[in-house]
């Protein structure tokens, strides 16, 4: 598995942060960040024309990156919200594609969330998890 940077995890947390705060509020379209060569960071936030969140718009998050902001992008994190089950639970969780321009492959984490209910703030449960390797975006 590929190598998480302290570059990288600084990205992917950032968009944890992001991602939770937004997911928490209903806005569950997925969310690019990515550095470029001279450090600056960039966010582009997925949508469809309808405001509809679908399966198609983590892809289409990732053809920004692939098509777009390939040549310019040093590290990425796309952001997006689902489930993951953990011993047969479907848990709320944020997940977070990050790779890393010369790695071989990118890494996805999960950070289980949930919504209290008296208040309606949003409390991350335990650390974020390493679910699995990606394909590398950046070539």
């Amino acid at each position: 598995m590929a190598e998480v940077s302290d570059k990288l995890w600084e990205l992917a947390s950032e968009a944890f942060d992001l991602a939770v705060d937004c997911f928490a509020v209903g806005e569950s379209n997925p969310i690019v960040l990515f550095d470029d060569s001279s450090g600056q960071r960039h966010m582009v936030d997925v949508k469809d024309a309808q405001g509809n969140v679908t399966p198609e718009l983590v892809e289409a998050a990732r053809g920004v990156l692939s098509e777009s902001a390939s040549a310019a992008a040093q590290r990425y994190a796309i952001a997006f919200d689902g489930y993951l089950t953990v011993d047969g639970k479907r848990l709320d969780a944020a997940f977070v594609e990050a790779g890393e321009r010369g790695q071989p492959e990118a890494v996805v984490f999960a950070q289980h969330y949930r919504v209290k209910k008296r208040s309606g703030k949003v409390e991350r449960v335990g650390r974020p998890i390493l679910v699995q390797a990606a394909q590398q975006l950046l070539s």
